[in-house]
């Protein structure tokens, strides 16, 4: 056993040694105490409550009680009542104490020790239950005499005081420190013992049955569940048993029932010398034959094997109740000092755990009669003396349990200690320290236990719990390793672990098998594993190759990697949550962070490199999905293992989603030869999938496939796609143009035509690329092509710059030279190569039509120059070309200019000849005169239409007579300054802006009928 408290007296009622320190304060005691003997004790914060047989209610003030040293009582008040004290509960919202004496309930105040209140109906009671407690499930709330009830969904701080008196049930009711309502009840006989579970259900022990009391919002109605045994009490206990177990609930009388709250919704009940749980639906828990009844923690557990499955098979670790626990004699008394049981017994006190039953403790005090705990502050008092319960820090005691072997009895502890006992210093309020400190505890513990069922073979347990509590993935791979070896390996390892371990390795698998889950499991230290896991930092209990060996056969896939399995696929999920969410993340009630797991990239790079390497051996079939979602996968140990069984596309996708795009396209060239499946379309295919970021890798990886086929080329370049829009169209033309012409000319011609792109160097390109391919081609037909797609080109394109293409250009590509000496505004040259190189002056005249339609100024200029060219040739050998000038004045005449041209015709020329040009020139200067004529008349119209309006505006008048009224303010115009709007409305002149605004919205809007004149 262990040592969960250590007793030091506080008050002794009669002569003794301890009461020489304080003389003045244990005489006071003593005086008023006169003989009599304590039939009760309670506790507040630093007062001690002790009731007297004589009717004496004596209040110490105890200094310092949580200190185990130096604390001692410095003050006692005291209060008489009529008859004995026997019963003492405290309502700490109000500050009250419910006290019982000489069957009468007394309200008396904690601070002042004055009766507040004699409840005078409970008069015959013998014994009372009282609770106070936040209770957010139901919506109670003070009301009038009207019964007019208001509801929130605040939760309310209910107290409730239920007194049995003979057949009767009287509930008192408090809501949020006022009292809210008394009800009476009818019982089917008199209650012997009263508790409640939670402030809506009180446990009634009767004469010959136990009731379940379902109290409904403001104890209007009561609702009696008769206690049943469990409908599958028979299977574990027979017949028989079960109509035993029913006799000690109902027949016996003496001595007095007691029925102890353990939880909201669990109570044990005592009767004589046995025990039993009920629960809120009135229900009595059945036993599971986890624990024997007289189980002691011992230093070597007793048959430890049988206790290796004390818990479910749900994903849970769920401990069950016993449904007895038996003694020789009746205990005097039995309390719940959490997370312990008190009973105290004629010679000694059993401290036991009230959920497994198991003996912890056995304080030798004799003739304990009272137990008394405030959460933070136990006592434990016989006739005549009080003695104060200091616990021992509770992670101590749960490390000696574990130390002797009783991992789950730890964790059952651990589960029910209240966070607020485990914070550090003086145990303030708050419970936040505390709750981590259990939250941490706990799951260390049941980490233990996970590990202790691994070891024992009990793999698919193991791994539940081990999600339960989100095991760090690398204590739990570093126990599972073995799952993941290829079956070489691990016969590798096993003959190297005989080796070295020899015949001590088979001994303590000779132990292993013996006792379960046993106590001297050692590794190689030969240091206790159980000792070691509790140490920080230190491993948990592992398996060796060999022993996973056995589990990881060819029979794939095994139970125990699938439970691997699920427990790697639910720390992922977790993982997921925490490195993505903003939130606060919780499982369980516990918060998920990354204090459980650490560093969360290093923990998602081991769960997800060990998730595939499971599918792998399990499920094949996911290895795809895992990796073309974003993961965490060692690259190297994907590529060895995804080499192995030749999934290359999964090794693609791997690579591509982690960036390794020089690795995919190596494989993609390396397997283009090998297998049949990967060509030079599977690595244009990739390298479409990447952005701008990546154009080195795709112009290295691009230029065979297009050498291979140009085709490939268009795809990855001219495709109308975000992906090769966004590429950098320097790096591509350069690129392009030592690899092919041709795809550079369609690059090109696609960002000067469709994507109206306007860089001076990617037309400069597009022209010296033309002229490139008319140079190098000794096909006909493509120097036609490709000479027609420069004119077109040249004569389009506003963006290139004529000087270096004209250099480029051969000299014997006239038309194209000509073009670029217009746009150099060398319109002499252009026309002269027209004329005379080309003997074409029809391409001369429509070269200067088409510049007068762009720019009347040049395009008449060049009419000009070209009909002086056509007559007076700048070289030497041509004659004066008539003909053609004549055509030209013929077509153009009407936009020259009559006296330059006739300057330019020699006198040979005859008047007939020029007829049609004259004709032409006499037809525009009429028109012209015709225009001015015409503009003049109108003008002269409308000067009449405005001096007409002139006048009749001048001849408008308004009459303002005293009583006239401004439209805007509504008063009187009077002698003020006026405003006058062309529709004759007068207001005044300060209100002249608001009838404009008026005036604006409807000219905004479409007239209608009865708008203002």
């Amino acid at each position: 056993m262990t040592s969960a408290f250590n007793p030091v007296h506080v008050l002794n009622l009669g002569e003794s040694k301890e009461a020489a320190e304080n003389d003045e304060i244990h005489k006071q005691v003593r005086e008023l105490a006169k003989g009599s003997k304590i039939t009760c004790i309670s506790s507040f914060g630093d007062k001690l409550l002790v009731g007297l047989q004589s009717g004496v209610l004596l209040s110490c003030l105890v200094t310092d009680p949580h200190a185990q040293d130096g604390f001692s009582i410095t003050k006692v008040d005291s209060i008489n009542l009529n008859g004995a004290v026997t019963q003492i509960e405290v309502i700490r919202d109000t500050r009250s104490l419910i006290v019982l004496a000489g069957s009468l309930i007394y309200v008396v105040s904690i601070g002042s020790l004055s009766i507040e209140e004699t409840l005078q109906k409970s008069k015959g009671a013998s014994r009372f239950a009282s609770i106070s407690e936040v209770d957010a499930t139901h919506e109670i709330r003070n009301f009038s005499d009207s019964d007019d009830r208001v509801d929130d969904d605040s939760p309310s701080v209910i107290s409730r005081l239920a007194i049995p008196i003979k057949r009767r049930l009287l509930v008192y009711t408090w809501i949020d420190t006022e009292f809210s309502s008394f009800r009476e009840h009818t019982l089917p006989d008199k209650a012997r013992a009263v508790t409640f579970l939670n402030t809506h259900s009180l446990v009634c022990m009767l004469p010959s049955e136990t009731l379940v009391a379902e109290l409904s919002r403001y104890a209007d109605t009561v609702k009696f569940i008769e206690a049943a045994p469990p409908t599958n009490l028979q299977a574990y206990h027979g017949t028989q048993e079960a109509a035993g177990y029913m006799s000690y609930i109902g027949l016996s009388r003496s001595p007095r029932p007691k029925a102890v709250r353990l939880s909201d919704d669990l109570a044990l009940l005592v009767r004589d010398t046995t025990s039993a749980y009920l629960d809120e639906t009135g229900r009595l828990v059945p036993s599971y034959g986890g624990i024997s009844d007289d189980m002691v923690l011992a230093e070597h557990p007793p048959h430890a094997g049988r206790n290796k499955h004390r818990h479910d098979h749900s994903h849970q670790l769920c401990f069950n109740y016993t449904n007895k626990l038996n003694w020789k004699i009746a205990p005097a008394a039995v309390g719940i000092v959490h997370p312990y049981l008190l009973v105290a017994l004629p010679s000694h006190v059993e401290v036991r755990n009230p959920y497994t039953t198991t003996l912890i403790q056995q304080i030798t005090i004799p003739d304990i009669q009272h137990i008394s705990h405030n959460r933070k502050i136990s006592y434990i008092a016989t006739g005549t003396r009080v003695i104060r319960l200091f616990s021992t820090d509770y992670i101590s005691v749960i490390d000696n349990i574990i130390e002797m072997g009783f991992l789950d009895e730890g964790i059952s502890l651990m589960s029910k200690i209240d966070q607020v006992l485990l914070e550090t210093g003086n145990e303030t309020e708050g419970g936040e320290e505390g709750k981590s400190l259990k939250e941490r505890k706990l799951r260390e513990l049941i980490i233990l236990k996970a590990t202790s069922l691994y070891e024992n073979g009990d793999i698919e347990d193991s791994m539940s719990l081990f999600s339960e509590v989100s095991a760090p993935p690398e204590l739990v791979l570093e126990l599972s390793k073995g799952l993941l070896q290829d079956d070489e390996d691990a016969g590798d390892v096993d003959h190297h672990e005989d080796e070295v371990n020899g015949e001590e390795e088979t001994q303590a698998d000779d132990t292993h098998k013996e006792t379960g889950e046993g106590k001297n499991h050692t590794n190689g230290s030969g240091k206790n594993n159980e000792e070691d896991s509790m140490s920080p930092g230190a491993p948990s209990i592992t398996l060796s190759s060999r022993d996973t060996a056995s589990i990881h056969t060819a029979n794939r896939p095994s139970p125990a990697l699938t439970s691997l399995l699920v427990f790697l696929t639910d720390t992922r999920r977790k993982l997921t949550r925490i490195t993505t969410s903003q939130e606060k993340i919780y499982y369980r009630g516990v918060e998920l962070s990354n204090d459980i797991y650490g560093n969360a990239e290093q923990a998602m790079a081991l769960v997800d490199t060990s998730l595939l390497q499971c599918y792998i051996r399990v499920s094949p079939g996911l290895i795809g999905p895992l990796l073309r979602v974003k993961n965490y996968c060692d690259p190297t140990v994907v590529k060895t293992e995804l080499s192995k069984l030749s999934k290359w596309k999964e090794l693609i996708d791997f690579y591509y989603g982690k960036g390794l795009h020089k690795d995919a396209l190596e494989l993609l060239v390396e397997l283009k030869g090998k297998n049949h499946e990967f060509t030079s379309e599977s690595i244009i295919s990739y390298l479409q999938k990447l952005d701008a970021h990546n154009i080195d890798l795709i112009l290295e990886f691009s230029k065979v496939p297009i050498e291979e086929d140009i085709e490939n080329g268009r795809e990855l370049f001219l495709e109308d796609t975000d992906q090769a829009t966004s590429l950098p169209r320097n790096k591509v033309v350069a690129f392009l143009k030592d690899v092919s012409s041709l795809l550079a000319i369609e690059y090109l011609e696609d960002l000067a035509y469709k994507k109206h792109d306007d860089t001076v160097r990617f037309h400069n390109d597009l022209a010296l690329l033309y002229i490139r391919e008319i140079e190098k081609s000794d096909d006909a037909s493509d120097k036609e092509k490709f000479s027609r797609k420069l004119l077109k080109f040249l004569g389009r394109s506003t963006h290139y710059r004529p000087q270096t293409v004209y250099s480029a250009v051969p000299k014997k590509m006239f038309e194209q030279r000509a073009v670029l000496l217009s746009k150099m505004d060398q319109e002499h040259d252009a026309l002269v190569i027209y004329v005379y190189d080309m003997d074409s002056p029809m391409k001369a005249q429509n070269h200067a039509s088409d510049l007068y339609g762009k720019d009347p100024v040049k395009g008449l200029e060049s009419l000009h120059e070209l009909l002086d060219i056509l007559l007076t040739p700048p070289r030497k050998g041509p004659k004066p070309n008539i003909e053609a000038a004549l055509k030209l004045l013929s077509s153009q005449g009407s936009r020259m200019d009559p006296a330059k041209v006739l300057n330019l015709l020699s006198d040979d020329v005859k008047i007939s000849e020029i007829y049609p040009f004259l004709c032409s020139q006499i037809r525009n200067t009429t028109a012209t005169a015709n225009q001015l004529r015409l503009r003049t008349s109108l003008e002269k119209v409308y000067a009449v239409s405005v001096e007409e309006e002139y006048l009749e505006t001048r001849a408008q008048s308004v009459r303002v007579t005293d009583s006239r009224m401004c439209r805007i303010c509504l008063k009187r115009l009077g002698h003020s300054v006026v405003s006058v709007f062309p529709d004759l409305t007068v207001v005044h002149y300060g209100c002249a802006n608001a009838y404009q605004d008026i005036l604006d919205r409807k000219r905004a809007r479409p007239l209608t009928v009865g708008t203002l004149n």
